[in-house]
């Protein structure tokens, strides 16, 4: 990838500057991120919930769909999240059927980056689950459910899963 964006890089130090060492040691533990664990190699700044949701409410309007490709494939758990809620705000206030699909286009390239249940949970139904319902014939809709839930990749299967939502 390219250099990152001004605006990516700016709510990347944002994001940055509200991190706590102390909360980023408690959920390394809880997202099991040692070796062999599902979250393993998962690095987190100690940002909570409402605080990324703040920074979004405030950032979202500065940032297009490339800058949030430099936030989605961040090492930071926290960041690829604001990202992934990006996303999830721009999809529901789409208005044509092609402006959504190029966002579940842009989502399905980015699996591989939504990599632990909460990226998933605070995703999936609301992009892949809400697509399937709304802008694609239910034989369609079904082939890639099964697709998604026979794949190998851990948090694929979960997106499956929780697209059903």
């Amino acid at each position: 990838m390219s250099k990152i964006t001004k605006p990516a890089a700016k709510v990347l130090s944002l994001m940055k500057s509200k991190s706590c060492k102390l909360y980023a040691a408690k959920v390394t533990r809880y997202f099991k991120t040692g070796e062999g664990e599902y979250g393993y190699g998962d690095v987190f700044l100690g940002i909570k919930m409402p605080m990324i949701r703040s920074i979004l409410s405030e950032s979202h309007e500065l940032l297009h769909q490339k800058d949030i490709g430099f936030l989605i494939v961040s090492k930071y758990h926290e960041v690829r999240m604001y990202g992934l809620l990006w996303l999830v705000k721009q999809y529901a206030s789409s208005k044509s059927i092609t402006e959504r699909a190029s966002i579940l286009e842009f989502y399905c390239n980015h699996f591989e980056y939504v990599n632990n249940w909460d990226l998933v949970d605070c995703s999936a139904p609301n992009i892949t689950g809400t697509h399937l319902l709304r802008d694609i014939d239910e034989e369609t809709a079904l082939k890639q459910l099964l697709a998604w839930c026979q794949n190998e990749h851990l948090w694929t299967r979960r997106i499956g899963v929780l697209s059903c939502l």
